[in-house]
């Protein structure tokens, strides 16, 4: 489940007040209070133990949601660049006209995009 930044700051501000309650109605309280009412108190729940909020209180959680849509943004990016190698690598094969290509030239493509992914990585 795609939780937003926004969703991750309101469940933060909010785990304190509704933290008192027993069992699992923490966690529908902090779902019914999200902008868009579709994620439900298993997922809250399951995003406050990723978020570490309990253990590690709010500023700690607020860190920890900075980070995961880090990743989150790193992986998107690799994903991307994955596709467009993909595009590329296909598209460089039929350019070719050829219905086989050998082995050498699937290597040679791949090398390409492995240097350019590590040029990319090596620039962030």
């Amino acid at each position: 489940m795609k939780w937003t930044e926004d969703e991750d700051k309101i469940i933060i501000d909010n785990f304190e007040t509704f933290n008192s309650t027993e069992g699992i109605e923490v966690y529908e309280y902090l779902a019914q209070i999200l902008p868009e009412a579709n994620k439900d108190a298993k997922e809250v729940k399951r995003r406050c133990k990723q978020l570490k909020i309990a253990t590690n209180g709010t500023k700690e959680a607020l860190e920890r949601s900075k980070q995961l849509h880090c990743n989150d943004l790193k992986r998107l990016k690799a994903m991307k660049l994955i596709a467009a190698s993909r595009k590329f690598f296909l598209h460089k094969i039929n350019a070719t006209g050829k219905e086989n290509i050998s082995i050498e030239e699937v290597g040679n493509y791949i090398d390409f995009i492995e240097q350019t992914q590590k040029r990319i990585n090596e620039f962030k």
